[in-house]
């Protein structure tokens, strides 16, 4: 299925900042529905040249999300939140928090993660490895994501799943991609900055934090 990717005009406008209030500019947005409409953009953007800005609700602070030219990729009509199963629940990353809440509500458990901002979506809080107020005692989002599913920029699927594949030392394979991760200092304190690359580590975690640059997500495990 294709979606359609739109010239951006005043009516778009909304989609050039986030609440850092930076403002950028951009050609061409797409709100794609699903894994394969997002797949379906990715190519057009490669096979163009196009430069690509993810986005969610906008409701960071730092700019990330704010395009500098090119193709926005929203992902907030991406939405659909399953149904639980055991302690598990698969949304789509345009999920708001707000929104996961409110599905869980009656099922006796509770999701820990805590942005105060309830408009937050669920995609941007595994981009951005969110954290919050709970934190102090439940850690940011990145034990609480058991499975991710992934858009290579090479239009692959992958799908990762906590304990499952993981990382050899260094030595990665995610997909038909592989290689060696940099050994990157990993300080011990609280932090959400920058990619997360430890020895042997879990490959759901390399995609937690990495703001979009190595993949789209387009499906999530919550735990």
């Amino acid at each position: 299925m294709s979606v359609g990717i739109l010239e951006v005009g005043e009516e778009f406008a909304d989609f050039l900042h986030d609440e850092s209030r930076r403002e950028g500019r951009a050609d061409r947005i797409a709100f794609p529905k699903s894994t394969e409409e997002v797949r379906n953009v990715l190519a057009m953007a490669a096979q163009h040249g196009w430069r690509v800005t993810v986005q969610g609700g906008r409701t960071g602070i730092t700019g990330g999300c704010v395009p500098d030219g090119g193709l926005i990729l929203n992902l907030s009509r991406m939405n659909a939140i399953g149904a639980i199963e055991g302690d598990r629940l698969v949304v789509q990353p345009g999920a708001t928090l707000g929104e996961i809440r409110a599905s869980i509500k009656d099922s006796g458990l509770f999701f820990p993660s805590d942005l105060t901002e309830t408009t937050a979506t669920i995609g941007g809080m595994v981009a951005n490895n969110a954290s919050g107020a709970r934190s102090y005692r439940y850690g940011s989002v990145r034990p609480w994501i058991h499975a991710l599913q992934v858009v290579l920029t090479s239009g692959e699927v992958v799908e990762l799943e906590r304990g499952v594949q993981k990382v050899d030392g260094q030595l990665f394979k995610v997909g038909l991609i592989e290689g060696e991760l940099p050994e990157l200092p990993m300080p011990n304190v609280k932090t959400a900055a920058g990619y997360f690359v430890k020895p042997d580590m879990d490959l759901v975690d390399l995609f937690i934090g990495a703001e979009g640059t190595l993949g789209v997500v387009t499906e999530i495990t919550l735990q």
